[in-house]
């Protein structure tokens, strides 16, 4: 059983990354603002989070449990990613107000030469 949860946690990790970056770069091109960050990013993420699910659930327990209690363990798996998707949208915005002190530096200094 541990050879195939290792092989399904791996193989689906590595195809949903790459998915999600492929998702997260063609959403942009049709939601590109900055208040729309949040349908790039859950739109991605919640995509690739099921294909990861997916791929991990029939790599690791495909055959080895009956339908009925497999789609369960892919469903509750699914569910709990996306309500984590969906509650750390808050914490994404949140962060992305976040400034250094040198981008700080950085606008008034920039902002200093405009107004000369």
């Amino acid at each position: 059983m541990m050879p195939r949860l290792a092989l399904g946690s791996l193989t689906a990790y590595f195809i949903s990354q790459f998915l999600d970056v492929r998702l997260y770069s063609w959403i942009r091109k049709y939601f590109s603002s900055s208040r729309q960050l949040w349908i790039r990013s859950n739109g991605s993420t919640m995509i690739s989070s099921f294909v990861d699910t997916l791929i991990f659930c029939l790599i690791a327990f495909a055959g080895f449990y009956d339908l009925r209690v497999w789609t369960g363990i892919l469903l509750t798996t699914y569910l709990s990613k996306f309500l984590l998707t969906a509650a750390g949208t808050p914490i994404l915005y949140i962060a992305r107000s976040f400034r250094f002190a040198e981008e700080t530096e950085a606008r008034r200094d920039t902002e200093a030469r405009i107004d000369l």
